[in-house]
């Protein structure tokens, strides 16, 4: 209906919206492959770029090596929607998100997702810190994404993987999400 009556933008969005439903129904597996995250991702960035227009850029720059290895199924949609909710919120500039993958040893690689955003106050920071290496559940609603996120790492491949942020008030944030190597 909105490709008939010239409106291509409400098109476009609509069909990002449904595919977005289409990855959350399709698949019942806790972990998916890195280049079906990504393109998730991308989907959620393409509808965020409707809303913020130019006030914000992106960038994926994840090697084909790495893109068959198993991530948490929604893990990197909440780490990305964080840019938006907190790192976009005072910035009156314009703003960049970087997704990268590096390798971190033998048996664990690293995806970084990196703003160019507020940042994160310090005392902010050691909070959530502290809260993540305890491994205990958030009850207060604040940071959840990353909590949640930084436990179904734990519950799918064990303590020695999940999140670790680092921040600068004023200059970014650039959390970075530790992984086995594992490929389906």
């Amino acid at each position: 209906m909105a490709l008939e009556e010239g409106q291509e933008d409400i098109a476009t969005m609509s069909f990002s919206l449904a595919k977005l439903l289409r990855y959350n129904l399709k698949n019942n597996s806790s972990t998916v492959s890195l280049r079906e995250e990504i393109k998730f991702c991308q989907t959620y960035l393409q509808i965020q770029k409707f809303r913020f227009d130019d006030r914000f850029e992106y960038e994926i720059d994840i090697p084909e090596w790495a893109m068959d290895f198993q991530i948490v199924k929604f893990s990197l949609q909440p780490l990305v929607e964080n840019c938006f909710v907190h790192a976009y919120g005072q910035m009156i500039q314009k703003f960049k998100i970087k997704i990268t993958a590096i390798l971190h040893s033998e048996s664990t690689y690293a995806i970084l997702v990196e703003d160019t955003g507020a940042g994160i106050p310090n005392h902010t920071l050691a909070a959530l810190t502290k809260k993540t290496d305890q491994k205990v559940t958030n009850s207060d609603g604040n940071k959840i994404g990353i909590l949640n996120v930084h436990q179904r790492i734990h519950y799918v491949f064990g303590a020695d993987y999940g999140l670790r942020i680092k921040s600068q008030e004023g200059r970014g944030t650039v959390v970075e999400m530790y992984l086995p190597i594992t490929e389906k």
